[in-house]
């Protein structure tokens, strides 16, 4: 049978694991969500442009 030092010690061990795991979990949440922006903002940006495209030729006929 284990200890209670032992037991604590490997409590302590799950509990630093638990942070660090979820740590990173926001972290990539995050980056997600920047990368989601950015492909939005991108994607808006070739959409105005095609249609600015579209405008000059349409003028210019």
């Amino acid at each position: 049978m284990k200890s209670i030092a032992a037991r604590a010690h490997m409590l302590e061990r799950a509990t630093a694991l638990s942070t660090v795991l979820s740590d990173r979990a926001d972290r990539a949440h995050r980056d997600l969500l920047i990368t989601e922006v950015r492909t939005s903002v991108q994607a808006s940006f070739e959409v105005r442009t095609s249609i600015l495209a579209i405008y000059v030729v349409l003028r210019e006929t």
